[in-house]
C-alpha cells in the first residue's frame, strides 16, 4: 500500500489515538482523585 493509499486510515488511526488519550487521562485522574476502597469480607 502506498501512502497516500494508507492517508485515510493514517487520519482515523490519530484521530482514535488522541479521543483514547484523552479518555485514559480522564480514568486515571477519577483513579488519583477517588481511590476505590476496598474492604475485605470475612
Amino acid at each position: 500500500m502506498s501512502d497516500s493509499d494508507k492517508a485515510p486510515y493514517k487520519a482515523k488511526e490519530d484521530k482514535r489515538k488522541r479521543e483514547y488519550e484523552k479518555t485514559m487521562e480522564a480514568y486515571n485522574k477519577k483513579e488519583i482523585v477517588a481511590p476505590v476502597e476496598e474492604h475485605e469480607s470475612d
